[in-house]
């Protein structure tokens, strides 16, 4: 199937379904600084191949998604929750097996926990305060962040930036697959409109139980329109009519 763009809570988001939509529905997030693409295309149809109908989306200010004014977002983490609760309405899908990366499950889980039917959660921190503490980063991390320089205007620069970031999350104690990873941040990059610094982070302000979003390398904001705080895709087929909704 091809991607299908979709308007959701006023704002259009891409989407790329896989499999028959009769089958079990799967939703899958990344976290909020990713798009789909970190979802393996291979894995998705794995997925579909088993029986599941499968849905992978941009988030806001990723992909082909949605792009808001540079340090504008204009938008809060309840938000992404809610559009992702909008990503199974527009396939008429009332609640789905749920996979995320870091704050990505959290986002569907917390706001509108009636929409999963299971929840697999990866890479992910608890929602509230709790008693088990996450080690701290390590000091090359740290060393990396604090030192890497990286020109959001240049797609090369930013490549280089998000191929030397990964290979800091991956860590020394498993493989670094370097020109696999160089070739999805290249399709990232020039999949999506010339990426630019992002300078804040969504607010939490309009749900008690939406946390701060995380910064990213994989996150950008692009210029906004004249008229528009936030300007969708001009040339891609809009999608606003949703499937007859199925049963959980």
């Amino acid at each position: 199937m091809a991607e299908r763009m979709i308007e959701v809570n006023g704002v259009e988001l891409c989407t790329e379904p896989f499999g028959d939509p009769a089958d079990r529905p799967i939703l899958l997030i990344q976290g909020v600084g990713a798009s789909m693409l970190w979802w393996d295309e291979g894995f998705c149809r794995a997925l579909a191949g088993a029986g599941r109908f499968v849905v992978r989306y941009d988030h806001r200010d990723t992909g082909r998604s949605i792009s808001c004014a540079p340090g504008h977002p204009g938008y809060t983490g309840a938000d992404l929750g809610a559009d992702a609760a909008g990503v199974l309405d527009a396939y008429g899908i009332a609640c789905a097996h749920v996979v995320g990366v870091s704050a990505g499950g959290e986002l569907l889980a917390l706001e509108f926990p009636e929409r999963v039917r299971s929840l697999v959660l990866i890479s992910t921190s608890t929602a509230v305060p709790g008693d088990r503490d996450l080690p701290a980063p390590t000091d090359q991390f740290g060393g990396f962040l604090s030192t890497t320089t990286v020109d959001w205007s240049d797609r090369d620069s930013v490549v280089e930036y998000v191929v030397g970031y990964s290979r800091m999350l991956a860590g020394d104690r498993r493989q670094f697959d370097e020109a696999h990873m160089r070739a999805l941040v290249r399709h990232e990059v020039e999949r999506a409109p010339l990426p630019r610094a992002r300078t804040t982070t969504c607010s939490p302000r309009a749900s008690p139980r939406a946390r701060r979003c995380p910064r990213s390398p994989h996150q950008r904001s692009s210029s906004t329109a004249p008229r528009t705080r936030c300007s969708p895709p001009s040339t891609e087929r809009r999608s606003r009519t949703r499937s007859p909704m199925r049963d959980c």
